[in-house]
């Protein structure tokens, strides 16, 4: 579906002839100002370290899949459910500085830098929500641990102050959860498509009728991004209790949510505050930079700047070791969260007998497997301190 509307903007930004009164700012390369340069240099520094740190990652979680028994001359390669879903979120800031670096050089195509950024964030966000279900292993799992008490189950910003009092604590029921997956599933459908459209209509928004249409198109963002945003804090505390002490810490969890909710606050916050900020144009001795596109050469800057911390996060929410690749027994066990697959593509394990029969086989969650993280050669691919973590969990299942 993404690759259609991207196909789709591509078309109709190839499309459009030349306008005069709308410029593409290639004019800033000939004597640019210090201030222009010193954007262009953090920019670009801050984005490729950003794109370092997230290959960086990203090839440790291949690693660690590999290790697992993915990834291994297929026709359609994988790294496995779990694996593939973390490296798809890592490359969100990879996206997001490349993206970025190229609106500062070019800030005439903002308008498609932001429609991908959209696309990948949109994308990201129904990733997140695969990721949590894998990592509890069924949906079972996950309504087991919801709290018996009763909260305040839509107490979370911004409508903390309307649901956050104690007359508004309910008991946690399954169609909570959905409810809060559909105000995700929305954010992931609208965003792009709004995108598309805006895309069509940006070069004609300063008419009368189409500028009313450019501003119902931004309140129905912002709706959305809201509504996504406050879904999506009353989801993950209900899907991480279980996962806080078997999978992950509660400071790695806080730093996945803070991983997604901090791309779509900082998006909104520059398109929305620097038009309020910055109100002069650009000027050199030979050219005058309109403010519009000066605006977006800044919102490419900071981008870059943010997407270096936001991969730097990433190293601590989604670190490559034995939390989220535990040691795996080819002998007896299945293949990693392959329950939880099924699960998720609406197939009941319980309603299985060959599937009951082969969980009533399998090692108990307290025992060690007999054959850990081993493949021979390819432990060599292994980055060192990830591998003396795997030599550690490799003794230990065989002192067990």
């Amino acid at each position: 579906m993404y690759s259609a509307l991207l196909v789709a903007t591509v078309a109709v930004v190839a499309a459009e002839k030349q306008d005069v009164s709308k410029e593409s700012g290639l004019y800033m390369y000939d004597d640019p100002p210090l201030l222009l340069r010193f954007f262009w240099v953090a920019g670009t520094i801050c984005a490729v370290l950003a794109v370092c740190i997230s290959v960086y990652n990203i090839k440790n979680h291949a690693a660690c899949a590999t290790l697992q028994g993915f990834g291994q001359d297929e026709l359609i390669s994988s790294f496995g459910a779990r694996a593939t879903r973390i490296m798809k979120l890592l490359l969100m800031p990879l996206t997001f500085a490349v993206t970025a670096a190229l609106q500062m050089f070019l800030p005439g195509a903002a308008e498609l830098m932001a429609l991908l950024r959209t696309c990948q964030l949109a994308f990201s966000m129904n990733v997140i929500i695969e990721l949590l279900f894998i990592l509890n292993g069924s949906q079972k799992q996950i309504v087991k641990n919801l709290p018996e008490e009763p909260i305040a189950v839509f107490g979370k910003p911004p409508l903390c102050c309307i649901f956050g009092w104690g007359c508004c604590a309910q008991k946690v029921q399954l169609w909570h959860l959905r409810f809060f997956v559909m105000g995700l599933q929305q954010f992931t459908v609208i965003l792009p498509i709004v995108g598309v459209f805006d895309a069509f209509n940006e070069p004609f928004a300063e008419s009368g009728f189409f500028a009313k249409i450019d501003k119902a198109f931004g309140i129905i963002v912002t709706v959305s991004t809201l509504l996504g945003m406050w879904s999506f804090k009353c989801l993950i505390p209900l899907m991480t209790d279980s996962v806080r002490t078997r999978t992950a810490s509660k400071s790695k969890l806080d730093s996945m949510e803070q991983f997604l909710l901090l791309q779509m606050l900082f998006s909104k916050l520059t398109d929305k505050l620097l038009p309020l900020i910055v109100r002069v144009d650009l000027h050199a001795e030979s050219w005058t930079m309109p403010n519009f596109l000066f605006i977006q050469v800044i919102a490419g800057f900071l981008t870059c700047v943010i997407q270096l911390f936001l991969a730097s996060l990433g190293l601590h929410a989604y670190e490559a070791g034995t939390e989220l690749y535990p040691p795996v027994n080819f002998g007896a066990d299945l293949p990693p969260d392959t329950l939880a697959l099924l699960d998720m593509d609406g197939i009941d394990p319980d309603k299985w007998v060959r599937l009951q029969e082969l969980q009533e086989i399998r090692p108990s969650s307290t025992a060690a497997p007999s054959a850990p993280l081993l493949l021979g050669n390819l432990r060599g691919n292994v980055p060192p301190k990830m591998s003396e973590k795997l030599d550690a969990a490799a003794d230990a299942a065989d002192a067990a």
